[in-house]
């Protein structure tokens, strides 16, 4: 139980790095500030242990690209940035805490079924970076390579559910 609940708060601590590059600056520190974002890159280790960079530092576009990491995303914050969900967030959101507390999510564009295969609509949304959940570094490596869009990888953890020594 605490390993899943240390996993958690890793993916969270994770994603809000991502973001807080995205937070508002005081007018006066704006004009410098837009320069010095424009040009500095940051590197994330993602739960894979992959070195994910994004260019701009910067993700004001953001995709999860299947159920379980567009839950993890909804429960650390707002769904803004979100710019596309799996088609199937839209069809069976009735069923889904995270769908419920945020409506938004049925409004969104699709970009496929959930497994982030359809490359040519996850291209027509133009999303800053993808959060995904696979085991498999070569398909997220595989995955950015071919869209040219950093790919972080989340995880919910090696815990299991019914955990015996608890």
């Amino acid at each position: 139980m605490k390993k899943r609940i240390i996993s958690l708060l890793m993916i969270m601590c994770m994603v809000m790095t991502l973001l807080t590059g995205c937070g508002s600056k005081p007018a006066n520190d704006a004009e410098n500030e837009v320069k010095s974002e424009a040009s500095e890159s940051i590197t994330v280790t993602d739960m894979l242990g992959r070195k994910v960079t994004i260019e701009n530092g910067v993700a004001e576009k953001v995709i999860a690209n299947n159920s379980g990491v567009l839950r993890l995303y909804c429960y650390v914050g707002s769904i803004d940035k979100l710019v596309g969900v799996p088609e199937r967030e839209k069809k069976d959101s009735r069923r889904r805490p995270y769908a419920l507390a945020n409506p938004g999510i049925v409004e969104l564009p699709s970009f496929g079924q959930g497994s982030g295969d359809d490359f040519e609509k996850i291209l027509e949304l133009n999303p800053d970076v993808i959060f995904a959940i696979d085991d498999n570094k070569a398909n997220l490596d595989k995955m950015q390579e071919k869209l040219g869009i950093p790919v972080v990888a989340l995880s919910y953890g090696t815990g299991v559910i019914f955990d015996q020594e608890v």
